[in-house]
């Protein structure tokens, strides 16, 4: 029982890092494409 909850919370943390990770790619491109849109 506690060895399943374990391996729950496991993969909750992980699809959480997955998602903060897209959101900061997303963010980064977001800002990357208004840089170069400012310098040109």
């Amino acid at each position: 029982m506690l060895s399943c909850i374990g391996t729950m919370l496991k993969i909750f943390n992980i699809c959480i890092f997955y998602k903060a990770l897209l959101a900061i790619l997303l963010a980064n491109s977001v800002i990357n494409n208004g840089d170069a849109t400012s310098q040109q």
